[in-house]
């Protein structure tokens, strides 16, 4: 199992890596569009917001599937008494 220690906390600042990155154009487009709008002030601000997200859906998603399995194992002990 993949524990929450195991993700970087974005609270702090930390050492920033460089990758290369291949979107499609429209992607990069609405990137464009939102940097243009003063949303984000770079490509690259952009695009860590989006992994953000993206990281956050996934700790939440796990959090979502822990809990209804212990709201299962709760009730099969009340049903069944295990």
């Amino acid at each position: 199992m993949l524990k929450y220690s195991n993700f970087p906390s974005f609270a702090k600042a930390s050492k920033m890596a460089e990758l290369a990155v291949q979107l499609e154009d429209e992607l990069v487009s609405t990137i464009d569009a939102l940097v243009k709008e003063g949303r984000f002030s770079s490509r690259s601000e952009a695009i860590e917001a989006a992994v953000k997200g993206m990281i956050r859906n996934e700790l939440a998603e796990r959090v979502r599937r822990l809990l209804d399995q212990a709201v299962d194992e709760i009730v099969s002990v009340r049903k069944y008494g295990r």
